[in-house]
Formats: C-alpha cells, structure tokens, sequence
C-alpha cells in the first residue's frame, strides 16, 4: 500500500527521536473510537474526531526529549510533532475505512484534550478533534 502523506505543507524537521518514540509505541496505540459529530455551526459539514488510548510512557519519553517539565505535553504540538495521524493511517492494522476519513480531516487545525483514567495509570486518553474556521 503507498504511504499517504497527510501534511503536504512544509513541516519542522523531522526529530529522529521523536519518530523512534512513536515507532517504538504505535502497536500499543489503540484507536478508541473514530467519527463525526454534529456541530453548532447547522449548515456545516460534522466534525471529526478520534479518540486514542496511549501509553503514558510514550508521553514521558516524549517530554523527556522536549524538556518539558509540565504533567502532559501541549496536545496539539503533540498530535503534529508526533506526526500520529501519518503514522495510524499508514499502519493498516489499525485502519478501518472511517477512520482513514477522519484522519484525513484531522490533517487540518485540531483541538486536542487528554483525560487520565482513575482504574488506570499506565495510560490517557488522547480527544482530537476538528476546528472548523
């Protein structure tokens, strides 16, 4: 299968290490769930939004790199520094046809939330969701 990129537009240069950290987690990535939702908007498209479960020790390691002293990383930065929408929609064991769709919406502006389970702290919930302007 080719690989799509998603992000045609000029990027950061890649951090060899960062992309190591996804590499290294991506099997342990679960893809909760994927879809659009109704907006406030009425005469717009739905938006789409993708729900993961990641390891913290991916987070860890990725703060670690960046020097970031706070709880979670900013999710937005990331969501694109990470590159995870490229990386999910290349890895065929975690596609299924709606999520591909949903990833390539959330190529654009996303917002991004966390939320910590309280039954389980080896993991998060990562919420990204579309922005429409």
């Amino acid at each position: 299968m080719e690989q799509l990129d998603l992000f045609p537009e000029p990027k950061q240069p890649k951090n060899k290490h960062i992309d190591q950290i996804v590499d290294k987690y991506i099997k342990q990535i679960e893809i909760e769930s994927a879809g659009f939702v109704p907006n406030d908007y009425g005469f717009e498209a739905d938006d789409a939004c993708l729900s993961l479960i990641l390891p913290i020790k991916m987070l860890d390691e990725y703060k670690s790199i960046k020097g970031i002293k706070d709880e979670l990383p900013d999710g937005k930065e990331f969501w694109k520094e990470t590159d995870l929408a490229n990386k999910l929609y290349n890895d065929s064991r975690k596609m299924y046809c709606q999520t591909r769709d949903v990833l390539e919406f959330l190529r654009k502006d996303v917002g991004v939330s966390y939320q910590k389970f309280y039954s389980s702290s080896d993991k998060i919930r990562l919420y990204i969701n579309e922005v429409q302007k």
